[in-house]
């Protein structure tokens, strides 16, 4: 055999295994963009400048749906784009220190012992309990709803377009979610 062949016998596969590696991206499908997570202090400041509603996922490292919530609806393109652009989105363990300042209060992690949950669990989610919880705001920073548990990527698109498109405001929630396309 040549090397003339050889080379080319190897560009070709080379050029085939590129081609086969790409895969075409489907709307509302996996991306290799995330949604740009940002602690609750920092939505609270860059709302101070420039109001926009705040989406919050409440989670806490052990809670097996809180990560599958990450891996299947928080990774979907559409969603992505959507909540990157209309929401300030918050990632907020509800087990973890620091201090939140808000609305002049400081809100902290109670020093109790062994699992406990931060303070502003309480303002997020309305005296519920259970993770994940997604809370969303208004641009006055006024808890609109906290929806707990898993919610797919098909409701989840749903309810970030209806608190983000201000539907909220003038539409019932199941005459949005029957119109809803």
């Amino acid at each position: 055999m040549s090397f003339k062949f050889i080379f080319s016998f190897f560009i070709g596969i080379f050029l085939t295994s590129i081609f086969f590696s790409f895969k075409p991206g489907e709307s509302g499908t996996k991306g290799a963009t995330s949604i740009k997570w940002m602690t609750m202090q920092e939505a609270l400041n860059a709302s101070k400048s420039k109001p926009k509603k705040i989406i919050v996922d409440i989670y806490t490292d052990w809670c097996g749906w809180c990560k599958k919530m990450d891996k299947d609806t928080y990774e979907n393109t559409e969603i992505i784009n959507y909540i990157n652009t209309n929401y300030y989105p918050v990632k907020f363990n509800a087990e973890r220190p620091g201090d939140i300042n808000f609305k002049n209060k400081v809100f902290k992690l109670p020093d109790a012992g062994g699992r406990t949950t931060h303070e502003f669990t309480q303002v997020l989610m309305r005296q519920g309990s259970g993770y994940p919880t997604t809370c969303f705001m208004d641009e006055e920073q006024t808890v609109l709803q906290s929806i707990p548990g898993y919610i797919d990527s098909k409701m989840m698109n749903m309810i970030v377009k209806y608190f983000g498109g201000n539907h909220y405001k003038n539409t019932e929630w199941n005459m949005y979610q029957s119109n809803f396309k």
